[in-house]
């Protein structure tokens, strides 16, 4: 019965999702979980294409509901590399009226872990982009799906914003868009990387990436074509970065916290 509840995935890192160490970039590895967390739910028949159908284009929300992750915390032990061979695993841990709590853990291909991750998700009505009750539209059948299996690591990180600094202003542009109509989830985390190396560059710290040890994301509300998101740095401590994007009005879309190593 376990294996009905968590999933394995193979992967092998492609040329274009490496960073400059010449290892799997950090957004390509959040993205690529994010695509397991599809195909898991996918396969138990609480996925996509049951709520938003497998032929919508962009802008078509001809169906209503559709899954966003809210919140998520990922360590990094280490990255595979170029040409090497990796698999994901994914289940989900506990499920609750708004959101359900979704768990991975990344090994290489002897089986090592390699990284694990807590994530939270949440169904959201496409009409009024607000989440709905999942006891109401499944009933008791994702509960049987809720698996006991263990995460060794904390769930994501509350982020308390200080003394930010205006760091960075970027427009929001169609390659930022995802088919739910906002910008992606994984974007933030690459623009982010970005401002950060443009920052090490200015203050003359030598990174050849920025390694990330460990990453948490909160994600508030939703940025849209149009927007113009400004990026507020905090330095909390040598290895430790904590920053807040926000709107042109000021609304806070997400922060992140970073943990370098």
């Amino acid at each position: 019965m376990e294996n009905e509840k968590v999933g394995k995935f193979d992967f092998t890192v492609e040329k274009e999702q490496t960073d400059g160490s010449a290892h799997m970039a950090l957004p390509a590895m959040v993205a690529k979980m994010l695509d397991v967390a599809c195909r898991h739910a996918e396969v138990r028949g609480f996925g996509l294409s049951s709520l938003t159908g497998t032929d919508r284009k962009p802008g078509d929300y001809s169906r209503k509901y559709t899954w966003v992750m809210s919140r998520l915390a990922y360590e990094i032990y280490e990255m595979p590399e170029e040409g090497q061979h990796f698999s994901i695993l994914s289940w989900v841990e506990n499920i609750y009226h708004q959101f359900t709590n979704r768990c991975f853990e990344i090994q290489n291909e002897e089986g090592k872990v390699i990284g694990c991750a807590r994530s939270i998700w949440a169904m959201i009505d496409m009409e009024t982009r607000k989440s709905v009750d999942l006891h109401l539209l499944y009933g008791e059948n994702l509960q049987y799906y809720a698996s006991d299996r263990p995460c060794p690591i904390e769930g994501p990180a509350r982020i308390r914003m200080t003394q930010p600094a205006l760091a960075a202003e970027m427009p929001v542009v169609e390659e930022d868009i995802d088919f739910n109509g906002h910008v992606n989830s994984v974007r933030y985390i690459g623009h982010v990387l970005d401002v950060l190396k443009k920052k090490a560059q200015e203050e003359q710290v030598e990174r050849p990436a920025v390694a990330v040890q460990r990453l948490d994301i909160a994600y508030m509300t939703e940025a849209l074509m149009g927007d113009t998101l400004r990026y507020f740095v905090q330095k909390d401590s040598e290895d430790l970065y904590s920053v807040e994007i926000m709107n042109q009005e000021d609304k806070v879309i997400c922060r992140v916290l970073l943990k370098l190593s």
